[in-house]
């Protein structure tokens, strides 16, 4: 990946996933955080945070991809598989231990969000994998 194309897919990335968590976390979920004690109170947070951090998630996303990309198909089923592995990697073992760190936190909620971050790593992937091209050979 040349410094162009990783630019422009770690903020389409940032982009696509801040409107995924709203439409996840606040939309699908909201009502559900309310009903956990653990979760109910998050007036001290702020959501600045949650912005910057999908750009973090999305900027890493992207560099691992260029550091890898040489072993991975460029195109968007390539990205596909690269999003659902990284998916699993990352969020199998973090989002089990959220059931057994928070009083009252509903095991269910933990395999929901597994599966609500693995489907946004895949989106990752097939976006990633749109956005990159394979060089053309010269002649």
């Amino acid at each position: 990946m040349n410094s162009k194309q990783l630019l422009l897919a770690f903020l389409i990335l940032g982009i696509i996933g801040n409107v995924y968590d709203i439409l996840f976390h606040g939309v699908m979920l909201g009502p559900t955080y309310a009903t956990i004690p653990s979760m109910a109170d998050n007036s001290s947070m702020n959501p600045l945070w949650f912005i910057l951090f999908d750009f973090i998630g999305a900027f890493l996303f992207v560099w691992v991809f260029s550091r890898m990309e040489s072993s991975l198909e460029k195109n968007p089923m390539g990205g596909v598989m690269y999003g659902f592995l990284v998916g699993i990697l990352v969020t199998i073992p973090g989002m089990l231990y959220e059931a057994v760190m928070y009083k009252g936190f509903p095991l269910w909620l933990s395999f929901a969000w597994i599966a609500g971050f693995i489907i946004k790593f895949v989106i990752y992937g097939a976006v990633l994998g749109m956005l990159v091209r394979p060089k053309k050979a010269t002649a």
